[in-house]
């Protein structure tokens, strides 16, 4: 029984072409692709309509669904509800047009007269059709009167009645009062007769005739039936005229943007013709040159003339021609001219937009580097005030900041990670740590060394400012609690807790007991190599751990790396890091604003920071490994877009020029790690991780 059903509720596609023979009708195969175009290899052909590709799409039929998918090679899209597309989803009763080809979607023949057959064997009663919702009944009563009206009418004869009798009313017999015109309810129930009366009839008395049919139209349910089935009719032809207007008006617009292909096509065409007129025009005048001087031919003066005549009046109709094309010329290409500025209005506005939201941008910049610039005016003028009064820096702190400006970090920077010993707290609690001592203080917060009441575990915990409580620093204090949570390395800092008290934002970590890269710096004279080497293949297991899980930090420079009593390195300053597909991250970044510090920035990164790679962290990398070993940035040049265009485009300087004990296989790693083309670096911190150990052997613990 179910391949029965499903041979009888097939569903076939009918082609209706503009001629009066352009159609056809193929019934659609279940889950099986067929191939759709004015003349495919391997499918249905639709040959009268040019606009149609010779391999336009793809039909298949799936539970009951027709999918229709546009071929690369197609020209046209499908037309589907007044709109363009490539692919659509259609069902039983839905059309599409593509060119002047009409299609629809309908049940198969064999489907229909299956259908029929199986509704005339379960025909209802009226009872049950009264019962029945309005909607369906409507449909059902429909269908029976049609079968009515095509029943032929009864044979008199065949049900015993004589001829005359049917066709003389007898006049004993009482005729039925006319019926009222007063409308009647629909479906309401016919007048019963009235009973016959039990007297008893004489011997051989004739039976009474039956009274004759009426002409008047008879209230009742088929009257009712005709007046809904004229109102949906009616209903019908709207919809059809409303889907004709739709169709008329996709047409149009598929017209004007042929028409304006043509008319570019038909400019083309008449410049090219105008040419060769101009050409032509020409000629004239050197034939008669020629022919002047030319007396090999004997001719009459008036055969001359004549000649010349005619030459002359070819030319002047040239001309004419010629000016005629450059009027049709001009009026085609004003049009032309107004069809394309109305087409580019729009591009024209979006670039507008854009050109203005890029200078807003610029002009901000300009702001914050004019900013910088008075804060730094301002702090010249107090130490020149200070030298005035004679009260010099002293040297140490002299001598740290000059450090700090010559690895190209500010003050906040590097003292991000060091441990301040300030007073204790005095006894403070939060979260159940006793607060001992403040590590640092800054513009985006503070930090605080505590400890566990119960556990006796050393912290450090991050305190978000009032100040930066804006949804941009939330949303980046947010990605750096999420990714120190999600990562677990031993040159990593673990995080134990985060959350918000009182309206202030927290992050709780180990708390670790060395300084940071600069803070070593200022106290040795110079780093070894060996030293050098060790601190940065930590680096590179840290980030091979965390490249792995497609985060890139985009900051790394020797004030977020820290180094612990042991010689071991722990990474920081994550609130710049990247989360590869994170779908929050133009929330807090956008396009031209920069991420990271200029002196440790990759190109690419400069240009786009939402679409970098490891690569970028390789870079960064090897200029933190120049500024180790040197005490110096890789472009130690003023302005942060001298900086940034040194990034771009300057070669990187020889390592071997300020330490020139540095091995030549060394110099090759950061020249190749430093690379301005992603492609040409290391790949991978594994690759940079092996080249470092050819270079010397690590170190021991000292």
């Amino acid at each position: 029984m179910q391949s029965d059903h499903s041979h009888t509720d097939r569903l076939e596609l009918v082609a209706i072409g503009p001629g009066s023979e352009d159609f056809w009708r193929r019934i659609l195969p279940e889950n099986r692709e067929v191939r759709l175009g004015r003349a495919p290899k391997n499918g249905w052909s639709v040959p009268w309509d040019r606009w149609i590709s010779r391999e336009q799409a793809i039909i298949i039929l799936q539970n009951r669904q027709v999918q229709i998918t546009c071929l690369e090679t197609a020209t046209n899209k499908i037309s589907w509800q007044g709109e363009l597309c490539t692919a659509c989803t259609l069902q039983h009763g839905d059309e599409f047009q593509i060119g002047q080809t009409r299609f629809v979607i309908g049940p198969s023949a064999e489907s229909v007269q299956a259908k029929a057959t199986a509704m005339a064997e379960e025909e209802p009663s009226i009872d049950e059709i009264v019962q029945q919702p309005p909607r369906q009944r409507l449909e059902r009563l429909l269908d029976m009167l049609s079968d009515d009206a095509r029943k032929p009418p009864p044979n008199p004869q065949a049900i015993g009645v004589p001829q005359s009798a049917h066709s003389q009313p007898s006049a004993n017999v009482p005729q039925a009062e006319p019926h009222s015109d007063a409308p009647q309810p629909p479906f309401a129930k016919a007048p019963q007769a009235e009973p016959q009366s039990a007297a008893p009839q004489p011997p051989f008395a004739k039976a009474p005739q039956a009274e004759p049919q009426s002409d008047v139209p008879q209230p009742g349910p088929q009257s009712d039936a005709h007046d809904l089935r004229a109102e949906l009719e009616r209903q019908q032809q709207r919809q059809e005229e409303i889907t004709e207007e739709a169709e008329r008006l996709q047409r149009q617009k598929n017209e004007r943007s042929i028409e304006a292909r043509f008319l570019r096509e038909e400019v083309a065409q008449l410049r090219s013709k105008l040419r060769k007129k101009s050409q032509t025009a020409k000629q004239p005048d050197e034939v008669i040159r020629k022919a002047q001087q030319t007396p090999d031919t004997p001719e009459d003066d008036s055969s001359s003339s004549n000649r010349r005549s005619e030459q002359a009046a070819d030319v002047a109709a040239l001309q004419d021609e010629i000016q005629n094309l450059q009027n049709l010329l001009s009026k085609q290409m004003k049009a032309l001219e107004d069809s394309e500025q109305r087409i580019g209005a729009n591009t024209q506005l979006d670039i507008t937009r854009a050109s203005l939201e890029a200078e807003r941008k610029a002009r901000e910049r300009s702001q914050e580097e004019v900013e910088k610039l008075r804060d730094e005016i301002a702090a010249l003028q107090g130490h020149m005030q200070e030298v005035k009064e004679g009260k010099s820096p002293k040297p140490e702190k002299e001598k740290d900041k000059a450090l700090e400006t010559h690895l190209g970090l500010t003050a906040v920077e590097a003292d991000d990670v060091d441990e301040n010993e300030n007073e204790s707290s005095g006894g403070a609690t939060f979260r159940g740590y006793e607060l001992l001592n403040q590590i640092y203080n800054g513009g985006t917060g503070q930090v605080l060394k505590a400890k566990h009441q119960v556990m006796n575990r050393m912290v450090a915990i991050k305190l978000l400012s009032e100040e930066n409580q804006s949804s941009i620093m939330i949303g980046r204090f947010a990605r750096k609690v999420q990714i120190l949570a999600y990562l677990n390395h031993p040159n990593l800092v673990s995080a134990f807790d985060a959350g918000q008290e009182a309206g202030v934002n927290y992050l709780i970590t180990e708390y670790i007991p060395g300084r940071s890269m600069i803070r070593l710096l200022k106290r040795i004279k110079q780093l070894d190599i060996a030293h050098a080497i060790h601190f940065i293949t930590q680096t590179c297991n840290a980030l091979e751990y965390v490249h792995k899980r497609r985060i890139f930090h985009r900051n790394i420079n020797p004030s977020h790396l820290l180094v612990t009593p042991e010689k071991s390195v722990k990474i920081v300053g994550w609130g710049s890091a990247l989360f590869a597909g994170d779908a929050k991250l133009k929330e807090f970044e956008s396009k031209g604003v920069l991420v990271g510090t200029p002196d440790y920035m990759a190109p690419e990164q400069i240009d786009d920071p939402g679409n970098v790679d490891q690569r970028a962290d390789i870079y960064s990398l090897g200029c933190t490994l120049y500024s180790i070993m040197t005490k110096r940035v890789v472009y130690p040049v003023d302005w942060t877009r001298r900086k940034l265009i040194a990034q771009r485009h300057q070669p990187a300087p020889n390592l071997k020029a300020l330490r020139p004990d540095a091995p030549n296989l060394l110099e090759h790693i950061f020249q190749k790690m430093v690379a301005k083309d992603p492609a040409e670096r290391f790949q991978s911190m594994t690759e940079v991780r092996d080249a470092l150990h050819a270079v010397v052997q690590l170190p021991k613990d000292d």
